[in-house]
């Protein structure tokens, strides 16, 4: 994506919070289900910015949904979101932004999955790496 590079470079100057970074924006989207599918990996040799989440969920019987950290093993690291639909035949949806953006070192992923077949995420992230 997009580089940013419109920011002071002269770093004794900066105050505040940065306005801009230096490096590669991301945005991205996947859809997950019973097997989880990963949303972004950080690459080798970066660290990755998460500014942004975005979720919408549709489930046809009782459903548990995640949007998770997984490190290089891979294992869980953290559940960003973890939600329910107890409803056959509804949705959810939700959004969550990270005024500190979440950093996640290179290899790490951010995948959705849901509990069973019968569901289905659908998730957007915003960052970038650098």
């Amino acid at each position: 994506m997009a580089l940013m590079t419109h920011r002071e470079a002269n770093q004794v100057k900066w105050m505040g919070s940065r306005p801009a970074h230096n490096g590669t924006q991301i945005l991205k989207d996947a859809f997950g289900s019973l097997v989880g599918n990963p949303v972004h990996t950080v690459t080798a040799g970066k660290t990755f910015y998460l500014n942004a989440i975005t979720w919408n969920v549709y489930a046809t019987a009782l459903t548990l949904y995640y949007v998770r950290i997984r490190n290089a093993v891979p294992a869980v690291v953290n559940n960003l979101v973890r939600g329910y639909l107890p409803v056959a035949g509804i949705t959810s949806a939700g959004s969550l932004s990270f005024p500190v953006p979440l950093e996640l070192i290179e290899d790490w992923s951010i995948f959705v999955e849901t509990d069973n077949v019968n569901g289905v995420i659908d998730c957007f992230v915003h960052g970038w790496e650098e």
